[in-house]
């Protein structure tokens, strides 16, 4: 986290610090809110698709209680079934999580190279003629 504010920090003005320390703050802070709302939803859905597949009664129930931590082997769920679950639910989140990263990483390379794009200056006819006359 240090070297992501020194980051953001270091890629603006010095008048513009505050705006974007508290940017990056509430970026950082909505991404864990939104993050574990989405991943355990995910994680959930997994759990129940496994539960009801396994014939277990009340699956979404029993996939409250797993994801809760709360869940234990009985007559709703045998053991091999929650640990199918948990598989299944574990395997939606990280299947969702490196789908989100590939996103992030393919917005990262093209919002870069438009930025560079757009920043690197026309060239003049003056540093044209300077750089046939050195070549």
């Amino acid at each position: 986290m240090p070297s992501l504010t020194a980051a953001a920090m270091g890629s603006v003005p010095p008048d513009r610090g505050g705006i974007a320390s508290g940017t990056v703050s509430t970026a950082r802070q909505l991404g864990f809110a939104i993050g574990i709302a989405v991943l355990a939803t995910a994680f959930n859905a997994g759990a129940t698709a496994s539960l009801a597949s396994a014939g277990v009664p009340d699956p979404a129930a029993v996939a409250d209680a797993l994801s809760a931590g709360r869940a234990a082997p009985g007559p709703a769920a045998v053991p091999a079934a929650l640990h199918d679950a948990a598989l299944a639910g574990l395997d939606r989140v990280f299947l969702l999580s490196g789908a989100l990263a590939a996103a992030g990483a393919l917005a990262v390379i093209v919002l870069v190279r438009a930025v560079r794009d757009s920043a690197t200056p026309p060239a003049t006819e003056s540093t044209t003629g300077m750089r046939k006359a050195h070549a």
